[in-house]
């Protein structure tokens, strides 16, 4: 079967030459969307921002419409099974040269210009409606076209047919009249033609055209042209035939295979400037390496040599300037020392002069400051520049079109090659775990690694478990050193970093890395270091392009873990405890106060846990949404602020920090996230003499554990709430303490009691003027009477408890009681109204973000639905709740169950 996809033009699918139709609308979306980043993984969420062209209408059900979507699209595709389920997403398996966007690239890459521009057959997917796809990807494919067709027509330009471009420059500068670069071809095409008057009209429309419109002068490679086509002028002879070959010798290089074919590919390019690559990172990242081997992969493509500099840029002591490189370029250029001009400026232009009609590879390490590039910067794009920076260096990104490449620690399995090159691949075979505790323990850094592989060459394999463990137990930082050598030690390597930052921002470094949790906020930052949100900002983008800190998404950093540690240290060693507990409380009280502010607007009914200090800090929420979205983000590091809370001392906060989540730990109902939280919590409610704090923990606990059925564990905990509360005569307290012990013995099938205890919540609750609570007992109560059968009590009761509950903006409320009620009238047999409740159940708690209710309710709806022969219906009901579930979870295998018997 011959399969020929294209995206190239109108979608398009043929099977052995037959088009196969694509239905129109999402399924043709998807499909585009595949097969433009064919064999990669697109992940669910940026398939549903192209599918919706934004937030779909019902977020909550996106995920399920995609999978449906995805069923119609291999229905469509009948036998071209391309689309494949894979973990976060879907791929489109594209058979090699099936689609015309791959064989478009493999002709680039060959240099095949013309061949690759003839697949075009249009517009990329004009016939797919969707703006965002046709943003994120469409636009850079077209700009990738136009830069394919400026290298073919430089191609046509290079083989001496000028005449025959000029009339498709002429078309191309009519339909793109501020793009230079072709400009500046029909130039050179028409000079070439021997049509110098029209070469320098041409140079005078875009001129005029660049002035009227952008209020510019033309850049400086058309003025160059425009003064070389007036002047006649010609590049300089070469001075000498001296191939300078400088790269400096580094150990051997592993890993990084796609930073390094990114980078290959982009220095060894074609194009209209310089190729200008920055590699940047923390110290000892192995930026210097990287450089230097993706330098010597391309000796063929400089076959004029390779000119290298260490401007040791953060060696304050021994810095190299531009200026003091120049000089030794020009000599390993091929200038005798004497004819060296001693003007800066005369350099520059001899410097540039000689590499005019050269293919020449700059290597700067270790830059500061832009300026330095800048004046070492070639002229012509034969040449390439590559720089090393521990700095993001943005003004050389923005100003001089750098394109960025930041490096991370190393992957696992590039960390055991680097350790077995310098140890030998059979020690790490004589013991693989221990080599992995090794690579994990020196944070997979480069230079972390070769010190400790110094420390271990020539030690038996026994030695590497016994090393691993020494390591752990001292400072690692002190251990990671190589005496003598301060090029091979950690700490020297960071502080070089360290001690060049203005002193505000060393102080936010040191306080950054007491941070619990792996990543902190830019409004979190802000409490933490004390100031307002615009200054941590500030703070954090100079950490940033420092490479000190890291930004992985937006308003979100982090740090890796030797310079986390480096920064406590730091913290240790030069900041007073009042000032590190100072910046801790004040990210507690933060994480603390925004937790309640989530919580109020996710649940009615909440306790009041605020340590009562100011909340301006705070953020606020405009919607539930925004709330839950801030909890679902923030939960990790919630969790290790409640641990470092109660290891630390900090008592009230161990205690409070998670009861003021526990609304959000009642919707998810992710059990293994929050019961370790609310055990730290409870545990330190018993550390202090406040019957309060052991009342909410062990009330929020047991709710938790009965959710999690785990009975055994809360009723003993119901018990101890009840006694608590009994005993300072908190009333209310004990009538809700009563609903939740009764909840455990429903579920234990222990009706009778679990009614009786309900019964007896309710009078409390009525007592003291509980409504909303005295409503949930009676929600509960419903519950149990519908499932013994009593259904027209148990409507009785259901219908009072919403009427208690009448007016409230709670849909969490609304969608359980709307849910209970539906279980009431299955059971009094009134089926078609059941039906009903149980989808107002289902809208309120998709209004609710409550995806446990939302399931439930699809559950009860797909057995009312069969019990009333609608198979078809049930099976739809019980599909849409699967997909609420994780896939591994118990409830996801019950509810396949009931599919297979369906």
């Amino acid at each position: 079967m011959s399969v020929e996809l294209g995206v190239l033009g109108p979608l398009e699918v043929k099977v052995d030459g037959r088009v196969v139709p694509i239905p129109a609308g999402r399924a043709r979306i998807l499909l585009a969307a595949l097969l433009l980043r064919a064999n990669r993984v697109v992940p669910v969420d940026v398939l549903v921002d192209w599918l919706w062209d934004g937030t779909p209408p019902d977020p909550s059900r996106a995920k399920a419409t995609l999978h449906m979507v995805v069923r119609r699209l291999r229905q469509a595709l009948g036998s071209v099974q391309v689309v494949r389920t894979a973990a976060g997403g879907y791929v489109a398996d594209v058979p090699p040269g099936s689609l015309d966007l791959h064989r478009y690239r493999e002709l680039v890459e060959a240099r095949r210009y013309a061949e690759a521009l003839a697949l075009w057959r249009g517009e990329p997917l004009s016939d797919v409606r969707s703006d965002s796809l046709h943003r994120d990807e469409v636009a850079p494919l077209l700009e990738e076209h136009l830069a394919v067709t400026e290298k073919r027509v430089e191609a046509d330009l290079d083989a001496g047919r000028s005449l025959d471009v000029v009339p498709e420059l002429r078309v191309l500068t009519a339909r793109y009249p501020l793009h230079e670069r072709f400009w500046g071809q029909l130039v050179r095409a028409l000079h070439g033609a021997g049509q110098q008057a029209d070469a320098l009209a041409a140079y005078e429309a875009v001129r005029a055209r660049l002035a009227d419109e952008l209020g510019i002068d033309p850049g400086r490679a058309l003025r160059e042209l425009h003064a070389a086509v007036l002047a006649g002028r010609v590049a300089p002879e070469r001075s000498s035939g001296v191939v300078p070959r400088q790269l400096p010798p580094v150990p051997e290089f592993v890993g990084r295979a796609e930073v390094v074919a990114e980078l290959t590919a982009l220095l060894s390019a074609d194009g209209a400037r310089v190729p200008l690559a920055l590699i940047s990172g923390a110290p000892g990242i192995g930026k210097t390496a990287l450089a230097v081997h993706v330098a010597r992969l391309l000796l063929d493509d400089f076959p004029d040599g390779q000119l290298f500099a260490d401007l040791r840029g953060y060696s304050p002591s021994s810095a190299v300037t531009a200026t003091v490189v120049l000089p030794r370029f020009l000599r390993a250029l091929g200038i005798a020392a004497e004819d060296v001009p001693g003007d800066p400026e005369e350099q520059v232009a001899l410097y540039r002069s000689l590499l005019g009609d050269r293919r020449v590879l700059v290597l700067l390490d270790n830059v500061r400051q832009a300026d330095d590039v800048r004046l070492l910067l070639p002229g012509h794009p034969r040449c390439a520049v590559l720089v090393t920076s521990r700095e993001g260096l943005p003004g050389l990104v923005a100003g001089d079109g750098a394109r960025s490449f930041v490096i991370e620690p190393l992957r696992p399995h590039e960390s055991l090659a680097l350790l077995g090159g310098v140890l030998g691949v059979e020690v790490l075979d004589a013991a693989p775990e221990a080599a992995a505790d090794l690579a994990e323990t020196c944070a997979h850094w480069p230079l972390a690694l070769r010190i400790a592989g110094a420390h271990l060459a020539g030690r038996p394999a026994l030695d590497l478990a016994r090393y691993v463990g020494e390591l752990r137990g001292e400072d690692r930082l002190d251990a990671l050193a190589i005496e003598g050598d301060e090029q091979l030690a950690m700490r020297a390597a960071f502080d070089l970093s360290y001690v060049g930052l203005a002193a505000d921002a060393r102080a936010a470094f040191r306080l950054l890395g007491m941070v619990p949790g792996d990543d902190i906020s830019t409004a979190a930052a802000a409490a933490l270091l004390g100031c307002d949100v615009v200054g941590a900002r500030r703070l954090l983008g100079t950490l940033v392009r420092a490479n000190l800190v890291r930004q992985p998404a937006a308003g979100r950093f982090t740090s890796h873990d030797l310079l986390r540690e480096y920064a406590a240290a730091k913290a240790l060693a030069e900041d007073d405890e009042e000032t590190r507990r100072a910046a801790m409380r004040r990210l507690l009280d933060f994480y603390i106060d925004t937790s309640l502010n989530a919580t109020a607007l996710l649940r009615s009914l909440r306790p009041d846990v605020s340590t009562g200090t100011s909340r301006e800090r705070a953020l606020e929420f405009a919607d539930r949404r925004q709330a839950l979205e801030w909890c679902e983000v923030e939960q990790a590091n919630l969790a290790a602020a409640t641990r470092c809370a109660a290891e630390s001392g900090f008592v009230e906060y161990a205690w409070r920090l998670p009861v003021a989540q526990w609304a959000f730990f009642d919707l998810a109902k992710r059990f293994a996230e929050s019961i370790p939280v609310l055990e730290i919590a409870i545990a330190a409610a018993h550390t202090i003499d406040d019957p309060t704090a052991r009342s909410f923990t062990a009330h929020a606990l047991a709710v938790t554990y009965g959710d999690a059925e785990r009975y055994d564990d809360a009723i003993p905990l119901c018990h101890e709430v009840l006694d608590i509360r009994r005993a300072t005569g908190d009333r209310r307290g004990e009538g809700l303490a009563l609903n939740a012990l009764a909840i455990c013995h429903l579920r234990r099938q222990e009706s009778e009691k679990g009614i009786g205890l309900l019964e007896e919540s309710r009078r409390i609750l009525v007592e003291v003027g509980e409504r909303l609570g005295e409503a949930i007992t009676l929600n509960t109560l419903s519950g149990a009477l519908a499932a013994c059968g009593r259904g027209d009590e148990a409507v009785a009761v259901s219908l009072e408890a919403l009427r208690l509950v009448e007016g409230t903006d709670d849909p969490v409320v609304m969608g359980r009681f709307l849910d209970n009620y539906g279980n009431a009238l299955a059971a009094a047999g009134r089926v078609d109204d059941a039906v009903r409740a149980y989808r107002s159940a289902q809208a309120k708690a998709v209004e609710a973000r409550d995806h446990t209710t939302e399931a439930a309710a699809l559950d009860n709806l797909a057995r009312t639905l069969a019990a009333m022969g609608d198979v078809a219906g049930a099976r739809e009901c019980l599909t849409e709740a699967l997909a609420l579930w994780p896939e591994t979870s118990a409830a996801a295998n019950r509810i396949r169950v009931r599919l297979r018997g369906l």
